[in-house]
């Protein structure tokens, strides 16, 4: 991985390629599996007293809300939770 923060040996200089890099949620699926989504784009985040919550864009699932850091749900699957709620 080349971090946005790294610096190139050769110029001193951060890369073109590394500022342009996406921006990438990683969670903690179980004890030595992690997944990365690619964020479109951040649309809401915010703090309560009890949680963390984001509303984003993620590249493969779209509109999705993650609490904690932990992706919750998604535009991709909302017809498993619509289906539950109204049959």
């Amino acid at each position: 991985w080349l971090k946005l923060g790294s610096r190139s040996s050769a110029q001193g200089r951060i890369p073109a390629v590394a500022r342009a890099m996406a921006k990438w949620m990683e969670e903690e699926l179980e004890d030595g599996l992690r997944g990365m989504y690619k964020i479109k784009e951040i649309l809401a985040t915010t703090r309560s007293e009890f949680q963390h919550v984001d509303v984003m864009d993620l590249e493969p699932f779209g509109r999705c809300l993650v609490i904690d850091g932990l992706l919750q749900s998604c535009q991709v699957d909302e017809f498993v939770y619509h289906e539950s709620l109204v049959h």
